[in-house]
């Protein structure tokens, strides 16, 4: 061997000894098991009084939050009733309430079972006297009707009728790569037995008042339900609970009473192998409810003081139908210590279990509270089952379970009685977050230790048992059997950093607002403060207590910051970092007020950082994938991967990514039988998206309709592919969610299919095919951007709605209505600026629009051709809208949900999507707003024109002449945007995004199905009753341009309005008669017949 043969030798020698020590690095590596260190926290439910609400201790309990109640009564020294259960029959109200047409609330007095008599507008009267009452006042007829409606209402409150259901139940002989339904599961029916002792509730509000004459002695008492929820709209039913006739505390007005979910065709299997998503369903039947915190701030559950004697419970009822069967006023919870439980149940060293560990897979639980709740799949090696060569779902949980009061329960069964460990594999998904969960085995939480249950935070996967402070692992005692155990999500120890950051944002903020006056400041263009910073201020002199406040402010946020690293084991949460800040503001301040004024933008910056602590604190995410159930220490070394484990998984992937094919996820085998064909659809949207609609035409279209469907998932919208596709001749047959604007761009070079003449014959189709059904089922100005000469050759997919949103509290502090009309805007417009408050109407194209279509005017000429912005009409539709900013000094752009969570600004205008932030991200104020329908225009006949446009998404057919083709694709459209799949759909995206990705159908009957309430629902229909968008011709792309110019030129630059906007026209019609003659357009651009609605009402009395 020669020296450069010994030399490679050497080289390849040392190479494998560094790969090998690189092997032997990374398994002992990721052998070394993580600690899960347990740790002991002070958690009570009590809280302190704001010391800035002056004699707050006094105020009544109703106007107090739970847990300054609870320090009341600890200081009144009022003992548990420790008795037995008081029950009271739900059939035996002595009042029933109810909100009459009139608007006025109606009291309908029992006894004996009967209405004795009604009282009405504060007086009582029989039903006789009533009627004569109501004549004398209004009229015989109206009399009748009202005493009418009240008989009615009293015969309909029992549960006398049985109520039936349907469910879906997965087959013994689960056959799970079939794509025919009924290889999965069956379609079965269930039924809840009528129950004469029972009383039901609509979605309106329904008030049953009970009076308890048995009470046995003074005392704090707790209420339990047992209910159902009846098919409706998938929200939580509303509670409201007053104890003789006041709120006990103030969270009693905002209870809510859940529904049950379960998971149904659990294993299904798609084309790749990959597991599909389970399909998830309600659950009906009775269920046990004792009254506390919906969102799982406190600890345990409500409790209330009753006096000896007789007492009045009033029970309120809204939103969704209820049905109660018993009613029980109860021993509030006090749970033994874990000490207690074992000397209560016999423990002793003989009696622990010696067998084998059981584990029991969490992805799949028994049911749950909320269908957001969903299985996940995770990729780790040590996942079970493996889900790293094809999607498995094999864990449960994650950002989806992050709410407080969300709960999942699971079934597991032990060979025999003793005592047993309980440990899960989990992994906390926030960083240096620990989280709570409650822990109950068969409904009851065992000892008090595992009432709020921390997981700390482990980087990383890690299996560990119910653990005490000392490390020590929990017994918990199970005979031999079936048994459930049931995680609920809980805020923990830091409930009460939670109110007094809530209480001390709204005091600053109020601070602000007043330091604002008091210096003058005005507001600027970006909505922040400008103050004269070379001026003086001694604030004391205006404000007596303000160095109390920012030492209480300075001594809070310290407190916080304490609790924070406290509550998470040492560590400080990522969220703890703005209390930092704030704490280092406040105490710069705290030593020279003066700093004060100069400082307004930076308090208002900090507020916005801390409304976004204030609702991360809450987020409790955790991923669970298994429960082992042993009775020795279990090592749970398994449950945990190497550094050799994850790099060994991690090549699998990288090669399989060069042969995965991901546009066939989630499709199943092909149907046996006759095939009607095939289409290609084009869908914009993310993958999990896309699976849901994969998955709905599996289970319904397919089976039903013979068609295949090949769904395929496009990156970066669909628009840009069409045309190209189209010209290349491999263009899909179906687009959705294409923007809305692009289908006549398309229309107008024949690639599109007309929807109301499907076979391109030249002749209207009418109700041929169903087009005319379809379309009364959508709003109808949605479909201006659908027309082009006489057809139509899109249909509206998604629409997002407008609305006025409103602080009540400001409006109310302020004595101010809310608003109907412009003019209505305009009055109070002083006022608020009065007070440092703004009004949020952004500048924009969009909103000048309304001006126009409200006073009567138009976008375009009536045959498509010319611009008719040149109008006397849409010139004071200009002028009315410049004046907003110019006149009236309306803020050009402000953040809208930052001013109006801190107040700033109470009312505003917004779409769909700040419903949804607000909903998903601002629960400090979830009783503090409210939404109206946009503010208009009073016509001639005094109704108020309320027009306005939205953003929508289409779907589109292209032509690729093929008739049978083209008539599967109207078929699959019909499927798509009919209010049956759109309803399922909805309701899948939300049960998997959350409210915050609320699904925004334009199907007008679709949405009446969402989680919205009766009212917000009565809003949105209010405004699409007004729906009114811009058409699309060839070239008025110029006419977006060219108004915006007008626009700033004349708000922004000072320009003459008139000039700005002839200018525009002048520009917009050059280009609209360039586009013309590109396509030989000499006629007509637009029918308006069909813009008018005269081809949409056309067939309004057949259908």
């Amino acid at each position: 061997m020669n020296k450069k043969q010994k030399k490679k030798l050497c080289l390849w020698i040392a190479f494998a000894v560094i790969v090998i020590g690189c092997i032997v690095a990374l398994v002992i590596s990721g052998n070394r098991k993580p600690e899960v260190v347990q740790f002991e926290m002070n958690n009570s439910d009590i809280m302190e009084f704001n010391p800035f609400i002056s004699n707050e201790e006094r105020l009544d309990n109703g106007l107090l939050e739970y847990g300054k109640v609870l320090s009341k009564y600890s200081s009144k020294q009022y003992k548990d009733y420790a008795g037995e259960d008081i029950v009271v029959n739900p059939s035996s109200y002595t009042a029933f309430s109810f909100v009459h047409d009139n608007g006025e609330t109606v009291t309908l007095n029992v006894k004996a079972g009967a209405v004795e008599n009604v009282t009405y507008k504060g007086k009582t009267y029989t039903y006789d006297k009533l009627e004569e009452k109501l004549t004398a006042d209004a009229d015989a007829d109206f009399a009748k009707a009202f005493i009418a409606q009240c008989k009615e209402y009293a015969s309909s409150l029992k549960f006398d009728e049985d109520y039936s259901y349907t469910y879906y139940e997965d087959v013994a002989d689960y056959n799970k790569t079939s794509a025919d339904p009924k290889d999965r599961y069956a379609e079965k029916s269930g039924v809840i037995k009528a129950d004469p002792n029972a009383v039901i509730s609509t979605t309106e509000e329904y008030s049953y008042t009970y009076t308890i004459e048995n009470i046995p002695e003074d005392g704090l008492y707790s209420l339990s339900l047992d209910y159902f929820v009846k098919k409706n709209r998938d929200n939580s039913a509303v509670l409201e609970f007053k104890v003789n006739g006041k709120y006990p505390f103030k969270e009693a007005g905002a209870l809510e009473l859940k529904r049950t979910y379960g998971f149904y065709d659990v294993g299904s299997i798609d084309v790749g192998g990959s597991e599909i998503m389970a399909q998830q369903q309600e659950l009906f039947g009775w269920n046990s409810f004792v009254l506390q915190h919906p969102n799982g701030i406190y600890r345990n559950p409500y409790k209330f003081y009753l006096k000896a004697g007789t007492n009045e419970i009033t029970l309120t009822f809204s939103r969704e139908p209820v049905v109660v069967n018993k009613i029980a006023v109860i021993a509030p919870m006090d749970n033994m210590s874990y000490e207690e439980y074992k000397v209560a149940n016999g423990f002793s060293e003989d009696k622990i279990y010696t067998g084998d560990s059981i584990r029991v897979q969490l992805e799949v639980p028994s049911y749950k509270t909320n269908p957001s709740l969903r299985m996940l799949y995770d990729k780790n090696a040590a996942s079970d089952p493996p889900a790293y060569k094809n999607i498995s779902y094999n864990i449960f949980g994650g950002d989806r379970w992050s709410s407080g009061g969300e709960g999942a329960t699971w079934m597991m069964t032990v060979p025999e009685d003793g005592w047993y460990q309980l440990g899960i594999r989990s992994q906390n998904t926030l960083t240096d977050i620990a989280v709570y969960r409650e822990v109950k085995i068969d409904g009851v939480i065992p000892f008090a230790e595992v009432e709020e249950y921390c997981f700390p935070y482990v980087d990383g996967w890690i299996g560990s048992a119910f653990i005490d402070s000392e490390q020590n692992p929990y017994l918990f005692y199970l005979t031999k059997g079936e048994h459930e155990i049931t995680l609920t999500s809980k805020v923990g120890p830091l409930r009460a950093s939670v109110q007094r950051l809530t209480e001390i944002m709204d005091d600053v903020s109020k601070l602000v607002s007043d330091v604002a006056k008091i210096t003058g400041a005005e507001r600027n263009d970006s909505g922040g403060y400008t103050v004269d910073k070379n001026r003086d201020w001694d604030l004391q002199l205006y404000i007596t207590d303000i160095q109390e406040k920012m030492d209480y402010y300075v001594d809070s946020f310290n407190d916080m910051y304490d609790m924070m690293k406290e509550s998470n084991g040492g560590a400080l949460p990522y969220y703890g970092s703005s209390i930092s800040v704030a704490r280092n503001l406040f105490e710069r301040m705290a030593e020279d007020l003066e700093d004060i004024p100069a400082s307004l933008n930076d308090i208002n910056e900090t507020l916005s950082s801390l409304s976004t602590t204030l609702s991360e604190i809450t987020v409790m995410p955790i991923e669970v994938d298994y429960l082992v159930i042993s009775g020795t220490d279990e090592d749970y070394a398994d449950a945990r991967s190497n550094s050799w484990q994850d790099f060994k998984v991690a090549c699998i992937q990288f090669v399989q990514s060069f042969s995965a094919d991901y546009s066939t996820m989630g499709t199943r085998t092909e149907l046996e039988g006759e095939s009607k064909g095939e289409i290609e659809v084009y869908v914009a949207r993310g993958r999990e998206y896309v699976d849901i609609l994969r998955n709905q035409i599996a289970e319904t279209f397919t089976p039903n309709t013979g068609i295949k469907v090949d769904v395929n998932m496009v990156f970066g919208g669909v628009e840009g592919l069409i045309m190209l596709r189209y010209v290349a001749g491999t263009a899909p047959d179906v687009a959705l969610s294409v923007n809305a604007a692009a289908p006549v761009e398309y229309a107008c070079r024949g690639a599109l299919v007309p929807l109301n003449d499907l076979n391109k014959d030249g002749v209207d189709d009418g109700n041929t095919y169903g087009f005319v059904d379809l379309m009364h089922q959508y709003p109808q100005g949605s479909f201006n951007y659908s027309a082009y000469r006489d057809y139509y050759y899109s249909f509206p997919e998604t629409q997002i709605w407008n609305a006025m949103f409103y602080r009540t509290d400001i409006l109310e502090e302020l004595e101010i209505d809310v608003p109907e009309t412009w003019d209505d805007i305009y009055e109070i417009l002083p006022i608020l600026q009065e007070h440092n408050y703004e009004f949020c109407f952004n500048y924009g194209i969009g909103n000048y629009y309304p001006f126009l279509y409200q006073a009567g005017g138009t976008v375009y000429a009536k045959d498509g051709m010319t611009s008719a912005l040149d109008s006397d009409i849409a010139f004071d539709a200009f002028m009315e809208y410049c004046d907003i900013y110019n006149k009236y000094n309306v803020p050009y752009a402000a953040n809208f949900y930052m001013n109006f969570k801190m107040g700033g600004t109470p009312i505003g205008i917004a779409d769909t999507n700040f419903y949804c932030q607000l909903k998903y991200s601002a629960p400090e104020i979830a009783d503090k707003w409210k939404m109206a329908p946009l503010p208009g225009h009073v016509r001639e006949d005094g109704t108020i024109d309320r027009s306005i446009g939205g953003t929508l998404t289409s779907c589109v057919i292209i032509d690729n002449n093929d008739e049978q083709r083209t008539m599967n694709s109207w078929e699959f459209l019909k499927w798509w945007l009919g209010v049956e799949t759109q309803t399922e759909y909805a309701n899948e995206v939300e049960a998997t995004f959350g409210v915050g990705s609320r699904w925004q159908t334009a199907n007008k009957e679709a949405i009446n199905n969402m989680p919205y309430t009766d009212e917000e629902i009565e809003i949105i229909q209010t405004v699409w009753a007004d729906f009114e968008e811009t058409p699309v011709v060839p070239g008025g792309y110029y006419t977006n341009r060219y108004l915006l110019t007008a626009l700033n030129q004349a708000i922004l630059q000072g320009m003459n309005p008139r000039v700005a906007l002839e200018d525009a026209v002048r520009e917009i019609n050059k280009e609209m008669k360039r586009k013309q003659n590109d396509f030989g357009l000499t006629d007509y651009v637009l029918n308006y017949e069909l813009i008018d609605g005269t081809y949409y009402n056309k067939y309004k009395e057949s259908n």
